[in-house]
């Protein structure tokens, strides 16, 4: 793994430009609002990274500006920084996005031709766009507006190439949160590594941490990415706590070959550590009393970090963390978990956005067996 430090470092200075000329080159795509935002959100879903499946995304900033006469402009939706331009309506509390608005100009390969790029709600059995228009909900609580999206919609950019439409990015499962409403729950908690992206170096700083029911984001555990947030799960079993941080979340585009994801492995010397098989990290939690925190300890030879992975299937470590340990307040386990073992159906079950099987994995419609959910067992029968 030598120089794999120095490899991360450049490709993360070479990525700030190049999304900066994907957010405000030339030619400009869409309209752009004035003035500042109106509302400010995070936005978790699951984007396709090809091949490598769906992975969740999270705590993206999602900026919206609403117009006095109507108008409503979202930035940032999918990987772009542009603009979707949309109506307002008050009474029926729902916010409409007309169907393929183009975001960005793309190139695939030197000297291809350039490759306009639309946004699109889409069909999840055919993968290509609907002529719908992407409805998001509106609720005014406490004088604060709650926006949401339906639980199953589908969408994704789109590009149309000698008649055909070919998928660039497809996304899914979005859900809203709002950001003063994070920011205000966001302390910070301890946390200590080893480097090993170049050699073996100590790590030792404070990460932002939330807690939102049983759902732990944690920002900073990557020391080059320090702005992604990383989703961990507080989990039960019998009666002892523990924390899960799942395998596969992914964290950035830098360009059409190439996305960067956080991946789980196994560190066995000075090797680069192995992935196949990975299913995430399950720290073991231990209650220090006196100093009310929770300690989380990874397996030693568990590691976190990110990887470049690239659209022909190759993968490669960017950095590599090991030996991880976070303190978790009293509070944030006590206040958040139970430690109760429920039964329910697969109709109860439905109604609800994310299940995880004992290995970590994901999902919204669990099969018959065991699965972890805000924290506690629950058996589907």
């Amino acid at each position: 793994m030598t120089h794999m430090k120095q490899f991360a470092c450049l490709w993360l200075l070479l990525l700030l430009p190049c999304k900066g000329i994907a957010q405000t080159g030339e030619p400009q795509i869409g309209e752009q609002p004035t003035g500042d935002p109106t509302d400010y959100y995070y936005l978790n879903d699951e984007l396709r990274a090809t091949p490598f499946g769906y992975m969740t995304r999270n705590m993206r900033e999602i900026q919206f500006y609403f117009n006095a006469d109507g108008v409503v402009y979202m930035r940032d939706w999918v990987d772009y920084g542009a603009y979707l331009k949309g109506t307002y309506d008050a009474a029926a509390g729902t916010i409409s996005f007309p169907n393929k608005q183009n975001v960005e100009r793309v190139q695939f390969g030197v000297g291809s031709k350039m490759q306009m790029m639309y946004f699109a709600v889409t069909d999840p059995a055919t993968g290509l766009p609907k002529t719908d228009n992407l409805v998001l909900q509106v609720k005014t609580v406490g004088g604060k507006r709650v926006i949401s999206a339906e639980k199953d919609i589908n969408y994704g950019l789109f590009y149309d190439d000698e008649g055909q439409t070919h998928p660039y990015w497809l996304a899914r499962r979005a859900s809203f949160i709002n950001k003063t409403t994070v920011d205000a729950l966001t302390t910070t908690v301890h946390y200590t590594a080893m480097d090993y992206s170049d050699g073996s170096d100590p790590v030792d700083r404070r990460l932002s941490c939330v807690a939102i029911g049983n759902d732990i984001y944690l920002k900073g555990i990557d020391g080059i990415f320090s702005n992604i947030w990383t989703h961990a799960v507080l989990t039960i079993d019998n009666g002892t706590p523990s924390l899960l941080i799942p395998n596969d979340q992914y964290v950035s585009n830098y360009s059409v070959k190439e996305n960067f994801l956080m991946k789980t492995g196994t560190r066995s010397g000075e090797t680069p550590p192995m992935m196949e098989g990975h299913q995430g990290i399950r720290f073991t939690m231990t209650h220090d009393a006196p100093n009310h925190i929770y300690k989380c300890t990874a397996p030693a030879t568990d590691v976190i970090g990110i990887v470049e992975a690239f659209t022909d299937g190759r993968l490669s470590w960017a950095t590599v963390y090991g030996k991880i340990e976070i303190e978790l307040p009293e509070s944030m386990v006590s206040g958040t978990t139970g430690i109760d073992r429920i039964a329910t159906d697969k109709a109860d079950v439905s109604t609800d956005r994310l299940y995880y099987d004992l290995q970590g994995r994901p999902t919204t419609t669990p099969a018959h067996g065991i699965f972890i959910h805000h924290g506690k067992k629950v058996v589907v029968e």
